[in-house]
């Protein structure tokens, strides 16, 4: 038998209480997803479960995925991750039921580490620890749970739906941080500026243009080796701009603070924040040996023109804060690629305004195609917080 603990993830706005119940170690990841649907109150069809690698499969069974886990990532604590289309809404520890000469212990639990942990031996010592109990609704009754060692990282939890808790210890824990080892292995946190640092050392795995800002996507350059069958010569392009830095007649050259430079796939983007660096950049790209091509962002990813109002519902709030609501409220929608190329303040008087609550401003951007046929399903429409935004394209 395993305890589930659920908890909120980093990425989740909108944090949850702790939940806890039990499963067979022998169900399928479907037979979790199960007892998922109403914890999270989410369909069972939007409800998908990865590793800190790949999404697990429905026909999985959790003590294998779990071993597997253990075996790649010896003496760490196995998590997966629950998402809800392209959103993690929440993380998920396991313990392991505590075994004693061979007989389980019904009311006691363990963070499942390794194969070892239903051992006696695995048990010794930790009886003795003062561990902080919980008690688990279980049909008619009512019994404790009690947790060694490693002790739910959000502390003394809230009465939940099917579950109540109290703890023996008086003593409430910290809320985790990134840095905990429980916290999600990617630490992906786009409520959040782009170029905010992360402080989980953790690496952020999004390609290198979703970490930078919407309004400097526009100044971004893909370079690529003109041969078709090899990869950017990094080296070669450092080098290069790197000895025209001496020379150059340009008093100023700007590059974005999130990321000025980064190799993505067999290309190298490089991100300036006005049109004199990025102008600069594509001259010196043309006099590269050997030779390479310079294609602004937009251009490079053929994306599409259009425009929409947006209601500032909290002025100052980064566009990189408001995209990620709008991807977590339009399932499947990706805003990586999104390039705000000018934000105009719309008149209260306006018809085009969409609330007269809060200002109103008008964004003009490019976006790639996927996220254009999305739209299109939605009647040319964002959702964003209360409101339908309507999206006009370019013809």
């Amino acid at each position: 038998m395993l305890l589930v603990h659920v908890y909120s993830s980093f990425e989740n706005s909108q944090v949850m209480d702790p939940t806890f119940f039990e499963i067979d170690a022998d169900d399928k990841i479907f037979e979790l997803k199960q007892k998922l649907e109403p914890v999270l109150a989410l369909p069972l069809s939007q409800i998908n479960i990865y590793t800190s690698e790949e999404r697990i499969s429905d026909k999985e069974v959790i003590s294998d995925v779990l071993r597997a886990q253990n075996m790649k990532n010896s003496g760490t604590v196995a998590v997966f991750h629950v998402f809800q289309g392209n959103t993690c809404v929440a993380n998920l520890n396991f313990h392991q039921q505590l075994h004693t000469e061979g007989n389980p212990q019904e009311s006691q639990y363990i963070l499942t580490l390794d194969s070892c942990c239903s051992s006696s031996s695995a048990v010794s010592g930790l009886l003795k620890d003062r561990s902080p109990t919980y008690k688990l609704a279980a049909g008619d009754s009512t019994r404790s749970v009690i947790l060694h060692n490693n002790r739910p990282r959000f502390g003394i939890l809230a009465e939940a739906d099917g579950l109540k808790c109290e703890s023996t210890s008086s003593t409430e824990e910290e809320q985790p941080s990134c840095s905990s080892s429980v916290a999600n292995p990617q630490c992906i946190d786009r409520t959040k500026d782009c170029c905010q640092q992360q402080n989980c050392g953790k690496p952020d795995n999004r390609p290198p243009y979703a970490r930078t800002m919407p309004e400097n996507r526009r100044f971004g350059l893909v370079v690529s080796n003109l041969d078709c069958c090899a990869d950017v010569d990094s080296e070669a392009v450092m080098a290069h701009i790197f000895n025209l830095f001496e020379s150059c007649s340009i008093t100023e050259l700007r590059f974005s603070d999130c990321i000025s430079m980064a190799k993505f796939g067999s290309n190298l983007l490089m991100v300036c924040v006005d049109d004199q660096t990025a102008n600069w950049v594509i001259s010196a790209v043309d006099t590269l040996c050997p030779p390479h091509s310079c294609l602004p962002f937009i251009k490079f990813f053929d994306l599409l023109r259009c425009s929409f109002v947006l209601p500032l519902v909290r002025p100052g709030e980064p566009l990189c804060s408001i995209f990620a609501l709008m991807e977590k409220q339009n399932l499947e929608l990706v805003t990586d690629k999104w390039s705000v190329i000018s934000r105009i303040p719309v008149d209260p008087c306006d018809p085009d305004l969409v609330t007269d609550l809060c200002p109103n401003e008008m964004i003009e951007l490019y976006i790639d195609e996927d996220s254009r046929d999305l739209i299109s399903e939605q009647c040319e429409k964002i959702v964003y917080f209360c409101w339908h935004l309507k999206v006009n394209f370019e013809c």
